[in-house]
């Protein structure tokens, strides 16, 4: 397959003709935009061309996308090229039958418009759904051309119910003006009903420390929430949690400076929105999200959080880690999603102190110290740069965790493997240097893996 790149369009070889010079059919840069990423246009059909490569192609729909939109066009304004539309789900109860916003059957427009398709999930029930949208061309009686798209879309569930309501008993609003009023008394409503939260809050807040002033009565609690941290396109992944902060935990004069850290990156929980879970352990949940900063942008975040069933301990337990991780300038820390030790339980241990490490995988300030720095990260990806060239064998597997320290501290380190490049062990010996200072940093092994791969790439 060729793939040339001419004035920002997307050309695709393996083209045959049906339809020469008669339509334009394709996607806007806005629309792939959205649904790709990539700035360009995709034609389907260019000048009667049909490019037979973007049809076939399985376009992957967001969760959070609810519509489509194709841009179509004649080129022959004397002559009516006919259309008739199809559409069909995998799974009509996840999808209900996604609707267009023109008739099912017409006329092709002699200019540039663009038609949509809405597809919203019901959210009954959790699937994959697969839609097929099919349009018939008819030039002529003689020329009929019938193109398919395949397009994906994964549904999540949003309420469970054992409650089915007819449609049929529900209003159909098609007043224009009802539907407005109907808002705006919601909308009334809902302000009402947070204005007396907030009195009620106030109320009860000045009451308690009015008590607790006095000298009497029980402390209060506050419910906080750790924003989830936007990913930035240097960072493979950043992530951070947000969850109910047990009022217990911050007693203890241990907790005081998780309590402040916790305070100072807090957020309001309706800036944090989730959509898909990308990995689940025993009490742990990584999920697929959004944050909306102040200013109204939308960044995609990965959030962590612990499972309905999370005990108190293991709430706690979440914050101390993600502490541990957002350094004194708010830098998210290299580290893994916070699920391996439900995954991996052997790659885990605890040296007395009643905190699961991964003890061989640590830089040895970090198990002499427990100092963790960008150096001490530069050090676990060396190891980690080991494991992908053994295939994934396990470090020091000979060694006793309780002995990784002294074993470090003497000089001992992880041997060449197999096959492994000297140049590329080379920078795996560098992040392994006893002194933190000596040890590269990232962006010196981003030009140094670089380098490597240009030289690997010349002889294959």
């Amino acid at each position: 397959m060729k793939f040339f790149l001419l004035s920002h369009k997307i050309l695709l070889s393996s083209y045959f003709c049906v339809v020469c010079g008669y339509l334009n059919l394709y996607l806007s840069l806005p629309e792939v935009q959205r649904l790709l990423g990539l700035h360009a246009e995709l034609f389907y059909i260019r000048k009667g061309v049909i490019n037979d490569y973007a049809l076939n192609f399985v376009v992957l729909i967001p969760s959070n996308v609810d519509s489509l939109h194709f841009t179509w066009e004649t080129l022959t304004p004397g002559h009516q090229v006919h259309y008739s539309l199809q559409v069909y789900t995998s799974n009509p109860v996840a999808l209900p039958p996604p609707k267009f916003n023109i008739s099912d059957f017409g006329v092709i427009p002699n200019s540039v418009q663009t038609f949509q398709i809405t597809l919203p999930c019901s959210g009954i029930v959790e699937a994959e759904v697969m839609i097929t949208i099919k349009i018939n061309i008819t030039f002529s009686p003689e020329n009929v051309t019938t193109l398919t798209f395949q397009r994906k879309k994964v549904c999540l569930e949003l309420v469970k119910s054992t409650t089915y309501i007819s449609m049929d008993s529900v209003p159909q609003f098609t007043n224009s003006a009802n539907i407005f009023y109907i808002a705006v008394c919601c909308a009334i409503l809902l302000i009402l009903i947070l204005a007396f939260v907030v009195i009620s809050y106030y109320i009860k807040d000045n009451k308690t420390r009015r008590t607790t002033e006095n000298g009497s009565g029980p402390t209060t609690s506050t419910t906080t929430f750790l924003a989830a941290l936007p990913r930035s396109s240097v960072n493979a992944s950043s992530y951070g949690s947000f969850r109910r902060m047990p009022s217990y935990s911050l007693i203890d004069e241990r907790s005081k400076d998780l309590q402040d850290k916790v305070t100072e990156l807090s957020v309001q929980r309706c800036r944090v929105r989730l959509s898909s879970i990308i990995l689940e352990g025993t009490f742990g949940k990584i999920y697929h999200g959004s944050y909306t900063t102040e200013e109204g942008n939308e960044e995609t975040v990965i959030v962590k959080t612990v499972t309905d069933h999370a005990s108190e301990v293991q709430i706690s337990l979440l914050l101390q880690e993600g502490m541990s991780m957002v350094d004194d300038k708010l830098n998210v820390l290299v580290a893994d999603n916070a699920l391996s030790r439900d995954l991996f339980p052997s790659d885990y241990h605890c040296l007395g102190d009643n905190e699961n490490r991964p003890v061989k995988w640590l830089a040895i300030e970090s198990l002499l110290h427990k100092s963790f720095s960008p150096s001490s990260d530069v050090w676990s990806f060396g190891v980690l740069l080991w494991e992908l060239t053994t295939l994934a064998q396990q470090p020091y597997v000979e060694i006793d965790p309780f002995e990784m320290a002294a074993y470090l501290k003497d000089g001992y380190r992880l041997a060449q493997p197999i096959n492994c490049p000297d140049e590329l062990f080379a920078v795996m010996a560098y992040c392994w240097a006893m002194s933190a200072e000596e040890r590269p940093n990232f962006t010196q092994l981003h030009v140094c893996l670089q380098e490597f791969y240009a030289q690997l790439t010349r002889y294959v």
